[in-house]
């Protein structure tokens, strides 16, 4: 796996995005490879719904973000290495 193209693990990605941990343990360049995938923006449509709860006594918002089970792993991905904080609850693990 280490001398296929960017393209071609791309495509595995896209095809098998649950795929994700353990091709970024294969070798530092398709950890790259991975990497530059889930920083590059919306290839795959991860997220299905969105809704904001905005609680105005603590001055909090809370956003809750609807993904199928499969994308789980490439959001978790695409937020830690945007640096954003996530806290992933499955509500259902069928999905």
């Amino acid at each position: 796996i280490e001398t296929l193209p960017r393209d071609i693990v791309w495509e595995i990605i896209k095809e098998i995005p649950e795929s994700v941990c353990a091709l970024r343990l294969t070798s530092r360049t398709i950890k790259s490879f991975v990497d530059e995938f889930v920083l590059q923006g919306a290839v795959i449509p991860l997220v299905d719904e969105v809704q904001f709860n905005f609680k105005v006594i603590y001055q909090i918002m809370e956003i809750e973000i609807y993904v199928r089970k499969r994308f789980t792993y490439l959001l978790e991905l695409r937020l830690k290495l945007r640096q954003l904080s996530s806290k992933i609850i499955v509500r259902n693990e069928g999905i």
